[in-house]
């Protein structure tokens, strides 16, 4: 009920119809680790009756490691990414043509 009647449409409406519980779920977990919440921590709020369980599911993101490893890969293909506001000043003084 509460899916078909808030989640579907709140998702629909901000152009996101994919998401579920299950998505919501597991977008926060893999904030609580990116943000380096201890095991036990994230244990206790997703409910889990042991550390193991949390691990094996949720705990897969990229290492930050290979997350930079890419990132360098990315700007020596494609070049520094742009800063949006400098773009945006850019605009305003009339340089961007």
């Amino acid at each position: 009920m509460l899916k078909t009647k808030h989640l579907r449409p709140a998702a629909k409406k901000s152009g996101l119809p994919g998401v579920t519980w299950h998505l919501l779920r597991h977008s926060h977990a893999t904030m609580l680790d990116g943000v380096g919440t201890p095991i036990g921590t994230m244990q206790s709020l997703l409910g889990h009756s042991a550390p193991e369980i949390t691990r094996e599911i949720y705990l897969h993101a990229i290492p930050e490691e290979q997350r930079r490893a890419v990132e360098s890969v990315e700007r020596l293909v494609f070049g520094p990414k742009l800063d949006p506001s400098f773009v945006s000043d850019a605009k305003m003084s009339g340089t961007v043509h």
